[in-house]
């Protein structure tokens, strides 16, 4: 009795992708994982966005707080910000934050932003922030508000 051609050619088939599968999973380059955020930075982390989000309510407040936060190399460029009726608030996706290779103490966390005019949601963009935690205090990158 001959075999059918269909199952042959579908066992072939079948084998290939097996071997293909199983070649990618041995075969490939395996890529480094990120070393986990310590719960130590996390906290700092957390502890800045809940600062910069807890003086979203007033511009001159949130500038202020901003200033405190901002990395001491950035100082001067932070009060360099002009003045604006406008805040933002941050909204971190926490499950992604990662340290920032090459930078020790520095994290990338994808956030979105939330730009708020007279309580009201007034602009949104999806941004990288480069947070670093300094002795404990997590620090902010010049964030000027427009």
């Amino acid at each position: 009795m001959a075999a059918d051609p269909f199952r042959v050619g579908r066992a072939l088939g079948l084998l290939a992708g097996a071997l293909l599968l199983a070649g990618c999973a041995v075969g490939g380059t395996p890529v480094a994982a990120s070393p986990p955020v310590s719960d130590t930075d996390l906290a700092a982390l957390r502890a800045t966005v809940d600062e910069v989000n807890r003086a979203s309510s007033d511009p001159a407040t949130q500038r202020r707080v901003l200033q405190q936060l901002v990395l001491p190399t950035d100082a001067a460029e932070q009060r360099r910000c002009p003045p604006t009726a406008n805040t933002v608030t941050l909204d971190p996706a926490w499950d992604s934050v990662r340290p920032h290779p090459g930078t020790p103490g520095a994290y990338l966390l994808p956030t979105l932003l939330r730009v708020h005019t007279g309580g009201r949601i007034t602009g949104t963009d999806l941004s990288a922030l480069v947070l670093t935690v300094q002795s404990g205090q997590a620090r902010t990158p010049t964030l000027c508000v427009s």
